[in-house]
């Protein structure tokens, strides 16, 4: 959705799929999450197009995740985006 001409925002959700029945013993469970994109254009720096963006999310992985795991994993997700 664009806010105003130098900002969009997008959102996800998680949505149910027939084809991965919740239950037990079918090797997997079903996690949710939910995302926000802003994007903000700035001012041009050397006649160089800038823009802000900004990434949140929230998931529930449905289970036991060793925090070394999930620090190691933000990382190589920020560096994408630097």
């Amino acid at each position: 959705r664009m806010v105003d001409e130098d900002t969009m925002i997008v959102c996800f959700e998680d949505a149910e799929d027939d084809r991965f029945p919740v239950g037990a013993g079918k090797g997997y469970v079903r996690a949710s999450s939910g995302a926000f994109w802003k994007c903000e254009r700035l001012p041009e720096d050397r006649s160089i197009p800038q823009t802000r963006v900004t990434y949140m999310q929230q998931a529930d992985l449905k289970g036991f995740i060793p925090p070394s795991l999930v620090s190691s994993k933000i990382v190589g997700t920020l560096e994408c985006f630097s």
